[in-house]
């Protein structure tokens, strides 16, 4: 009887043995899966050369890009605050290696009319191939806040990205927004279309609009508006309009 109690303790401690090793390779197997589909985020401060010291950093986002050569890279995305005498930018660094960073595309908005009013980029969205956010970056989306005296609002901008042509201002939609019947019905006197261009590159110009609010969830870009229809005791009614992103 003796021995066989011994027995049955060694063979229980062999299964108990196995079972733990199993349960370590299960956690390593998925840490190695973890650890592969997170990018590492790169500090902003480091990459920031040439700035006055009163800026202020509002995003900052690092993402994988697939470049002309079929290799994968590491972008960190820095959008940059904006003032009454500075308008915001938005700037893409590539991690080249060696602790080292290359800036590879910047964009400063040039809206008409934006003497007297503040500009700050509020909301950046990264837009990975068919809306994989552990995918390679095919777009991002930028909504630009104004503040002013009379009115305030956002405008909606979209950067495309190619690994071909690489970063480019891009309608998001085809026709004239303030011309659409969808949009028409809600706009105020203030809303109407006009072409947001890039300040170092003003030949690359893409159509945009102001609204109540602008905002990108996969897959749509979302405009909101107050509708004067609408209108009642309690104030206007907002609505959201969705227009698809196409990848």
């Amino acid at each position: 009887m003796k021995v066989l109690v011994q027995t049955r303790m060694k063979i229980n401690f062999k299964k108990i043995v196995f079972v733990v090793i199993l349960i370590l390779l299960a956690i390593t197997l998925f840490l190695r899966i973890s650890s592969s589909k997170k990018t590492p985020q790169i500090n902003p401060k480091q990459l920031i050369i040439g700035m006055p010291g009163d800026y202020q950093i509002g995003y900052a986002h690092t993402v994988s890009l697939l470049k002309k050569s079929g290799s994968e890279s590491k972008a960190t995305i820095v959008a940059i605050n904006g003032s009454i005498t500075e308008p915001p930018h938005l700037d893409v660094y590539e991690d080249i290696g060696s602790s080292s960073y290359t800036k590879i595309y910047s964009f400063i908005p040039d809206i008409p009319n934006m003497k007297g009013f503040l500009y700050w980029i509020d909301k950046v969205t990264p837009i990975m191939d068919g809306g994989d956010p552990f995918s390679n970056l095919s777009g991002i989306f930028l909504s630009i806040s104004q503040t002013g005296a009379d009115y305030w609002g956002s405008y909606p901008v979209l950067i495309r990205y190619d690994k071909n042509k690489g970063f480019w201002l891009a309608d998001f939609d085809s026709g004239n927004l303030s011309a659409e019947s969808q949009i028409k019905s809600y706009m105020g006197p203030a809303d109407k279309t006009l072409e947001i261009a890039n300040q170092l590159d003003e030949n690359n110009k893409a159509k945009s609009i102001l609204a109540e609010g602008a905002d990108f969830n996969y897959s749509n870009i979302e405009l909101s508006f107050y509708t004067e229809k609408d209108y009642n005791s309690f104030g206007h009614t907002l609505v959201t309009l969705k227009f698809p992103y196409n990848y």
